[in-house]
């Protein structure tokens, strides 16, 4: 993309002089820039290609809410497909505290039931590891 089509509202300047810097650079190596917003972060991935001299921009969005001690264990145990019951169990705590506890979780990843909270779970646990 010529630096002359480069939109010049919308972008956060940080971003637009990044973008600008990339697309300049004929350099072999994939850049990130990661911007965070509120709980959520977004990657901005510059891949070139030496060859053409074109680059591709990739977009990246994830969540970096940070759970507690004990909601990352709890978080564990759902995705290993767990009970409230065999947590609290587990954990010899009252089912009563798993369930507290397993919908703040919900509530934090944004999950509309166990499922989709166990899947992303995995996802950052992945993700660090």
């Amino acid at each position: 993309m010529p630096l002359s089509i480069l939109p010049s509202s919308g972008l956060p300047d940080e971003w637009r002089s990044w973008l600008k810097t990339q697309l300049s650079n004929p350099a072999e190596s994939v850049s990130v820039l990661v911007n965070r917003v509120g709980h959520m972060e977004l990657a901005v991935f510059c891949i070139p290609n030496p060859l053409s001299g074109e680059h591709r921009l990739f977009l990246r969005r994830r969540n970096s809410i940070q759970l507690t001690r004990r909601e990352n264990e709890i978080a564990h145990w759902v995705s290993e497909g767990k009970t409230n019951k065999e947590i609290a169990d587990i954990l010899e705590i009252s089912s009563a505290t798993v369930k507290n506890h397993v919908e703040k979780i919900l509530g934090k990843l944004g999950a509309e039931n166990r499922t989709a909270a166990a899947s992303a779970f995995r996802s950052a646990e992945l993700r660090a590891s």
